[in-house]
């Protein structure tokens, strides 16, 4: 009988055929002192990828634990991880990654792990990864970019530097997540302000010890620039009304470096307009409070947004 794991592996996968056996495997090539377990979440995928996680399964019977839906979850918007896989993880730890990457360190979880039992002020470990395109591999945070290894919430108002495959988290007594936290479509991230609103400290490692797959079907290949900028715009307002305002300048640098590194001069315009923003926000019930905060955030980069709002 396996005793309890200390982490438990969370995979959300839909469609992800081509690419499961390889995140399975990972998986299981680590090399670690302690018990693992494995939960799989397959969205109700129409290729195969219910087929490559049962050939695991009979394999692995008790360590590999799938799930798996006969509709699509996420098209009802409900979220798999917090929904389903999160409850059902008795690990201490939940470490993270999505049915297309890929783990190619065998000991990342070992070095995750032991930094985070000995470092009790460590909320979330996270490291580096390779980017792959097609056969393309490069450095996710490209060599020099990431100059520490502790991070505080303000660094989280910041371009995204926390590749997801790459997390291993403390996995609280029950993880309570915020309305909006449904409503944006940046759930990592939503998840590591949340984690991280008690206090608390993120550990940085630059080693790759992951591949993060850039493809058609990836989540990344569904944001342009524009939608990109105003979705991150309004989980950082959102982040800071639900933090009574507190981190009103670190939302507003990280709004105006989102735009500035996108080069993107035409998207202010965009982001002045209620309509438009509305359009790209499901969460219209909070599109006053967004438009009347983001009024003074992006103040200093000369936008005026109208007073006039649209619901």
């Amino acid at each position: 009988m396996m005793n309890k794991p200390l982490v438990s592996i969370c995979c959300i996968t839909f469609n992800h055929e081509e690419f499961i056996r390889d995140t399975i495997s990972g998986f299981l090539s680590q090399v670690v002192d302690f018990e693992i377990e494995i939960l799989i979440h397959d969205d109700a995928s129409t290729d195969h990828t219910a087929h490559v996680i049962q050939e695991f399964e009979k394999k692995h019977p008790g360590l590999i634990k799938p799930i798996y839906q006969t509709e699509n979850q996420w098209s009802k918007g409900i979220r798999a991880s917090p929904t389903y896989l999160w409850p059902k993880a008795k690990g201490k730890y939940i470490a993270l990654c999505e049915g297309d990457d890929y783990w190619t360190d065998p000991s990342k979880l070992q070095q995750q792990v032991d930094l985070l039992e000995s470092n009790s002020d460590y909320i979330i470990s996270c490291h580096n990864v390779l980017e792959r395109r097609d056969q393309e591999l490069n450095l996710f945070n490209s060599e020099g970019k990431i100059v520490k290894e502790e991070f505080q919430i303000e660094d989280l108002f910041s371009p995204w530097f926390i590749p997801t495959c790459s997390v291993v988290f403390r996995k609280p007594p029950v993880i309570v997540l915020p309305d909006w936290y449904l409503n944006s479509p940046h759930g990592d991230l939503g998840l590591y302000f949340t984690l991280m609103r008690n206090g608390g400290k993120i550990h940085y490692n630059d080693t790759p010890m992951a591949v993060y797959r850039r493809h058609p079907g990836g989540v990344s290949s569904r944001f342009t620039k524009g939608k990109l900028i105003l979705s991150l715009s309004y989980l950082y307002t959102c982040v800071n009304i639900s933090f009574d305002n507190k981190y009103t300048d670190a939302a507003t640098a990280g709004i105006e470096e989102i735009v500035d590194l996108m080069n993107a001069d035409k998207y202010l315009r965009v982001l002045s307009d209620p309509q438009k923003i509305a359009s790209v926000t499901p969460f219209r019930g909070l599109m006053k409070a967004l438009i009347i905060k983001m009024r003074v955030y992006l103040r200093k980069i000369g936008l005026r947004l109208s007073r006039k709002t649209s619901t």
